[in-house]
């Protein structure tokens, strides 16, 4: 089980989940009863967005370490895709009360909490992330996203450029800082940060609609 483990974590910080996945499930071949292997192989599927098999691995380590901060993290986590955001909310509530140091579990609080239109709370929970994981660049674009509604909108603007210098493939950021250069009336700005977010991720028709605003404005 050893070699596989290390495998897994190798792929997992690569970012290849599914590669992670497979490492994991050889190494419980060897060593079934091992919990905290099958909790990470339930954050792997989590993060490769297997939510039906992650949920069915993490009710097995609930069930073995009822008060894992992590699994509990992890369930919220399938439930936060799934968009059930108040289940989520309740298990990353309860992950922040087993562990309190962990910046992520903060970052997914204020993540659920902005869904449900809580801005006080999610501005909250993003300042704990920063000041526990400073290097999560997602707490930035959160928090970008607070001001710019809030009407910061330039230091909206200062915490996406931190998220892009610290998580450049966070693709939305680009959108976000699209609409801070618009309320700016910085309308060039705002087209290029709109191009840059629809060239790297086509799919997305509302920024598609904004940009082509933008162009028939200019």
């Amino acid at each position: 089980a050893g070699l596989a483990e290390q495998r897994g974590l190798l792929f997992e910080a690569r970012g290849e989940y599914g590669k992670a996945t497979n490492a994991y499930l050889d190494a419980l071949e060897k060593d079934p009863a091992n919990t905290s292997l099958t909790l990470r192989l339930g954050g792997a599927q989590v993060e490769d967005g297997a939510f039906d098999a992650a949920e069915q691995t993490l009710s097995k380590v609930i069930r073995d370490m009822p008060n894992s901060a992590e699994a509990e993290y992890f369930i919220g986590r399938v439930a936060f895709g799934r968009g059930r955001t108040p289940d989520a909310l309740t298990h990353f509530d309860r992950a922040v009360s087993l562990d309190g140091t962990k910046g992520e579990y903060h970052l997914y609080v204020g993540r659920a909490a902005l869904e449900m239109g809580n801005l006080g709370r999610t501005l909250e929970e993003v300042l704990a992330a920063i000041n526990f994981a400073p290097e999560l660049g997602d707490a930035y674009w959160i928090r970008a996203i607070v001001r710019l509604r809030m009407g910061a909108v330039k230091d909206a603007l200062t915490d996406l450029v931190k998220t892009l210098k610290l998580k450049p493939a966070r693709t939305e950021a680009y959108a976000v800082m699209g609409d801070c250069h618009e309320q700016l009336r910085q309308l060039p700005e705002a087209i290029a940060a709109y191009r840059t977010a629809v060239t790297r991720d086509p799919k997305r028709g509302e920024w598609w609609y904004r940009l082509g605003m933008l162009q028939g404005d200019s």
